[in-house]
């Protein structure tokens, strides 16, 4: 058996062996059922495991791969318990706990909290015992200044902020301004969610690790001691094949 993993998230989806050798990236809309048979030959995949949050995506893919189709669902991640105050557990998305157990398995402990900064960015909180306790979900990157692009009349849009720290506080003009707030705005919101969820766990220090397109804009936000790795999710997806 060999199995292809895949990753589709709301902006890329990710191709990888079950030795995490990532073999493509491609933007989800425009994912085909030719990217998907050409990578899936390419390794000689008889099945692929998929982890989704678009369902047309998912769709295309079960069309499209010539060999088993498995949608990971919540019961088939191990190594971690979902609480008993969660009021709605199988409505947790797979992904958020896939990202929880590939932290596990790079060898973080619990109590730990695992970030995806992508189109959405969610924090995802692991406590004592590996119990999934939830989190919080806040707009990503590109809502800081996609938001007012279409919600005024006169502000521009704006392309992707530098991550290298060189934007001004105080910007000289109304693109600038709109860039100092995306840049500084959205690591502020980031450290503000990970203090406040550190005093609601009651713990001194909570280890992190981040993943997601705009992480790399996080990483200075936070103590040199925070891991990161862009394959979390698909880390996490691996450890159902053992």
């Amino acid at each position: 058996m060999v199995v292809l993993l895949i990753e589709i998230g709301n902006t890329h989806a990710k191709f990888a062996d079950a030795d995490l050798r990532l073999l493509e990236k491609i933007p989800t809309a425009r994912l085909t059922p030719a990217a998907v048979r050409r990578i899936a030959r390419s390794l000689g995949a008889t099945e692929c495991w998929v982890v989704s949050v678009v369902p047309a995506a998912t769709r295309l893919v079960r069309d499209a791969f010539p060999g088993r189709v498995r949608l990971i669902r919540s019961r088939d991640v191990t190594g971690l318990t979902l609480s008993p105050t969660l009021p709605a557990p199988e409505r947790i998305g797979v992904d958020r706990l896939l990202l929880v157990r590939g932290a596990l398995a790079l060898g973080l402990r619990a109590p730990l909290l695992a970030i995806d900064a992508g189109t959405a960015c969610t924090f995802n909180v692991l406590a004592a015992g590996n119990v999934f306790l939830g989190g919080a979900i806040a707009p990503g990157a590109s809502a800081f200044t996609d938001y007012l692009a279409d919600r005024t009349a006169r502000l521009p849009r704006l392309g992707p902020v530098p991550a290298d720290g060189t934007i001004p506080a105080i910007g000289r003009d109304t693109a600038e301004a709109m860039r100092s707030a995306a840049a500084h705005g959205f690591a502020g919101m980031a450290r503000g969610i990970v203090e406040a969820i550190r005093a609601e766990l009651g713990v001194r220090r909570l280890p992190l690790i981040l993943t997601g397109g705009a992480s790399t804009r996080l990483l200075s936000a936070f103590p040199p001691s925070t891991r990161h790795d862009p394959l979390l999710v698909l880390r996490g997806l691996a450890t159902c094949l053992a």
